[in-house]
């Protein structure tokens, strides 16, 4: 049986799709998107938000999740529940993102570009 403990350790192995375009090995974990985890007999549910509405990685995302936690011993089942309240902000990063994210100043422009080529 797998415990709350591995199931965020699990989250901890998600990487972010943007922060890894801009050379930066942060996760869903890092950056405050999980809102919780709930375990009832094998059955996952993580509560989730995104940086943004609209966000073109939200699939990856997601699938990265569903990947990471199926693959813990006695997961019967998994849901991704998103949610949009409380909206997220940069006050929910932990310290090694907002460190990672303080230092390069360079990788912030190049996501900010890149998300905004995406969106063109």
């Amino acid at each position: 049986m797998t415990s709350r403990a591995a199931i965020w350790d699990a989250l901890g192995g998600v990487a972010d799709p943007c922060m890894a375009a801009v050379g930066l090995d942060l996760s869903v974990v890092d950056l405050g998107l999980i809102y919780d985890v709930d375990l009832d007999d094998g059955h996952v549910s993580v509560t989730m938000t995104f940086t943004e509405i609209g966000c073109q990685f939200t699939h990856v995302v997601v699938s990265g999740i569903y990947d990471a936690i199926e693959a813990l011993p006695g997961v019967a089942s998994v849901k991704v529940v998103p949610c949009w309240e409380p909206l997220w902000t940069e006050a929910r990063l932990t310290e090694k993102a907002a460190s990672a994210l303080a230092l390069s100043g360079v990788a912030l422009h190049r996501l900010k570009r890149h998300e905004h080529s995406l969106k063109n």
